[in-house]
């Protein structure tokens, strides 16, 4: 299925979509490799109980079961709501569903974690971690979130998401002992409380070397917070975020980030606003850690320089791989055996790592981290994707999107296609991507890839629909203070993104190759939300099906 070889990296051929990756194909072989990994699985005694599911409990009851329980933007607004007066008991509760889930504080100890917070590259800079780590022959596991298409993606193992039937037969076994001791009908833990919980029991079963575990919002009272100890700890780039539940200002945001820091850690971090850093250095302090701020990219001595496009220009993405490359020798450098055999640990202090060998190198360009900074071409139309969700990263997003199209035909028309979900001031991101890029046509689209045909896995509320004509509204208020720049460009609120798809080859395309017989491209940007993304790559499958 081209989804699945999207999101895995899998090899795809002419028959399906004509996309072609911004990434170096060569390594598309990776995936076979990491479910080579998967497949070598030994089973733990981590795990007391063998997990065991019956066939009437499938993914797909799995998903609904899952998507009822509390959201996560419910439970994000009852924290607002309750003004973070109880933000510590979110970690309480954690740790009571983890028990009733059958593990326990002790046992998380024999998981090796690397814990990563921060504002702007989480995802990215976890996924370069793991790459890196899988590279040097270690068995990894790899919790982050959300997902585009499948929540499997949220628990991958060597790389790949889990299996449906491997996810269906982890969700049955916690999903059976919550169960079994809920006091109520609604005494169970959230959908990412949930997920995490399950994340843990998955690793502990799958006995990986190494855990990469990326925190959901903030830090402090984030529930993979329940961490009880971990040597290495990333924390990326500040920016405010979430204010509502982390703090108004930089400062209180460095603080929430900075509290997944563990008794003598060692805590990596990259060049920081002003006033973060004075603040991540205290919370080290605190914990008796070290902290390093990360060298610059060309700082770097490299065996080769990585292979990778996005390397070139993108200063965030550098950034990033800087942090990755650390944390992952960090780790290394605290766990691996070395010497004659004799199955010692390095005991000296972390040192930073500049001069970076050829494995590392690999790593880096194994990497595949799709809906960030990624590039698909479908027949005549250019998909730049790239989930961004906040100010920095928006302005990130912006700057690529004009990097890339900036030696384009001149008579390439300029897409928006665009929906932010969630308590962010939209207008702020509007007002980014207005004065930043000239676009011809601008959709504002809800997370459904098509009315007929959406996906149980995709998280979809409502109200999605009225947020798309909000953010309709609040463009034609930005554009009337653009003195007529933007006067030209038509907006329309579509249900979905096939809508999206039909309504440029029916009004734009079809048009234009009837005006002017010239080879016609279009550069469509799909920005705001993650969820967005997936759904996007979900309507250009089906989109291509009905075509063909």
């Amino acid at each position: 299925m081209l989804l699945y070889r999207i999101i895995c990296r899998r090899r795809f051929c002419s028959r399906d979509l004509n996309i072609i990756f911004n990434h170096n194909l060569n390594d598309i072989k990776m995936g076979f490799d990491a479910m080579d990994c998967v497949t070598k699985r030994y089973h733990s005694s981590k795990v007391s109980r063998k997990p065991e599911v019956t066939t009437n409990d499938s993914y797909e009851k799995a998903i609904t079961v899952l998507n009822n329980l509390l959201p996560n933007s419910a439970f994000l607004q009852n924290a607002i709501t309750q003004q973070r007066s109880n933000e510590s008991l979110n970690l309480e509760d954690t740790v009571k569903y983890l028990n009733r889930a059958g593990m326990t504080l002790k046992d998380l100890e024999n998981l090796k974690f690397i814990h990563i917070s921060g504002t702007k590259g989480k995802g990215s800079t976890c996924a370069l971690v793991e790459s890196i780590l899988r590279n040097h022959g270690l068995r990894t596991g790899f919790y982050s979130s959300p997902h585009l298409i499948s929540v499997t993606e949220r628990i991958r193992l060597c790389g790949l998401p889990i299996s449906k039937e491997s996810f269906a037969k982890y969700f049955w076994t916690v999903y059976g002992k919550l169960k079994a001791s809920a006091l109520h009908d609604t005494d169970y833990p959230p959908y990412f409380k949930f997920l995490t919980i399950m994340c843990f029991y998955v690793f502990l079963y799958e006995n990986i070397d190494v855990a990469i575990m990326e925190v959901g919002i903030g830090g402090q009272y984030d529930c993979t917070n329940i961490i009880p100890k971990t040597k290495t700890v990333g924390i990326t780039s500040l920016g405010l975020e979430h204010t509502q539940i982390l703090g108004n200002t930089i400062e209180e945001i460095a603080w929430q980030k900075a509290g997944i820091i563990k008794n003598q850690s060692d805590v990596f971090t990259v060049k920081q606003p002003n006033g973060c850093i004075d603040v991540i250095k205290r919370r080290a302090q605190e914990k008796s850690a070290k902290l390093f701020v990360v060298p610059d990219y060309d700082d770097y001595l490299w065996t080769r320089e990585p292979n990778v496009e996005s390397l070139k220009d993108i200063k965030a993405q550098q950034l990033n791989t800087s942090l990755a490359i650390q944390l992952a020798m960090n780790w290394m450098h605290h766990n691996l055996e070395i010497g004659m055999g004799n199955g010692n640990i390095l005991q000296e202090d972390y040192k930073i790592v500049t001069k970076i060998p050829e494995k590392v190198v690999q790593g880096i360009e194994k990497c595949f981290w799709p809906g960030r900074c990624q590039l698909l071409q479908y027949q005549s139309m250019n998909f730049y994707l790239d989930g961004a969700h906040t100010s920095e990263s928006i302005q990130v997003c912006s700057d690529w999107f004009m990097k890339c199209t900036k030696d384009n035909k001149p008579f390439n028309k300029r897409i928006l296609i665009f929906n932010m979900t969630g308590p962010r001031q939209t207008s702020v991101m509007l007002k980014l991507l207005m004065d930043k890029i000239k676009f011809d046509f601008v959709f504002f689209v809800p997370n459904i890839a098509s009315i007929s045909n959406s996906s149980p896995d995709m998280i979809a509320t409502d109200d999605q629909l009225e947020r798309c004509k909000e953010n309709e509204r609040t463009w034609k208020e930005l554009a009337e203070n653009q003195n007529g720049r933007t006067k030209s460009t038509l907006i329309k609120v579509l249900p979905s993104i096939l809508d999206a798809l039909n309504y440029l080859e029916d009004n734009l395309l079809r048009i234009e190759r009837k005006i002017d017989e010239k080879d016609i491209e279009i550069d469509i940007l799909v920005t705001g939300s993650l969820h967005l993304v997936g759904a996007c790559l979900m309507g250009l499958e089906e989109f291509d099906k009905i075509k063909s």
